[in-house]
């Protein structure tokens, strides 16, 4: 486990992104950049959890965090960060409109903040309008206008969840992984893992092809998540891979309001 950042300095802004199922986090200071660290933190004790990941760092002097895991979670950092640092983290929620983006959720903080970090990155890395696919625990789909209009977005399961699902409601012998995504199967393991993937894939194509025809323009389509490059080696329409996209909407989000104040 990466217990430190040894290129991590008394003026670096820590930044987290507490996902569903993993802890990631880099720190950003003046010219130069830790690497991204990433943790499983589902079903871990977090308390020790959080000591082996930074107990050994120096503390930054400010830390800004994209929680979608849930309270309890958010309760263990701030009494981590207050106990270890002295500081108080800046937990951040989706706001209405900020950095070229306008949130197209009729309730603004509805919208995970992990889905409005990626819009902001979209937006920021490219000028055209972007269909965003990020494939982790939940698969969810945005699209964003060259206008920074986002137009919204679907929530699904991701790959674990929905073959968990079959296993849990269904008698259905223990699936076990497998390398092949064939149209049609000869095998039930095959045929749930190649299922549940082209079951995605073919909802990203109908919003691509749908929006295309609604809107008369091209849309971009970036993956990032963990599922990204199986997705990726199904999908008919042309795509990018973006690692690691809800920070780079952190970073992008810490610096730009760190340069304001």
């Amino acid at each position: 486990m990466n217990k430190t950042l040894s290129d991590n300095t008394g003026s670096s802004i820590l930044l987290v992104d507490v996902g569903n199922t993993r802890l990631k986090w880099m720190c950003v200071s003046a010219g130069r950049d830790t690497p991204v660290h990433s943790e499983l933190h589902l079903d871990c004790d977090i308390p020790s959890l959080l000591d082996q990941c930074w107990v050994d760092m120096d503390p930054p002097v400010q830390m800004v965090i994209a929680n979608v895991a849930g309270e309890g979670i958010k309760d263990y950092i701030n009494n981590w960060v207050k106990q270890h640092w002295g500081l108080a983290a800046n937990f951040l929620s989706s706001p209405a409109e900020a950095f070229g983006v306008v949130n197209g959720y009729r309730q603004p903080g509805q919208l995970g903040i992990d889905r409005w970090l990626t819009l902001v990155a979209a937006r920021h890395n490219y000028p055209e309008a972007v269909c965003i696919v990020d494939a982790g625990t939940a698969l969810t789909i945005d699209v964003i206008d060259q206008q920074g209009f986002h137009n919204g977005g679907l929530i699904l399961p991701g790959q674990t969840l929905m073959r968990e699902s079959l296993s849990l409601r269904t008698k259905i012998p223990g699936i076990t992984k497998t390398d092949t995504t064939p149209l049609l199967a000869d095998n039930t393991s095959t045929a749930v893992l190649s299922a549940c993937l082209q079951a995605s894939v073919a909802l990203i194509e109908r919003v691509i092809r749908i929006w295309q025809q609604e809107h008369d323009q091209a849309l971009r389509l970036i993956l990032t998540g963990s599922d990204a490059v199986a997705l990726e080696q199904l999908l008919e329409t042309a795509c990018e891979i973006q690692p690691d996209l809800v920070m780079q909407g952190l970073k992008l989000m810490a610096t730009l309001e760190k340069d304001h104040q």
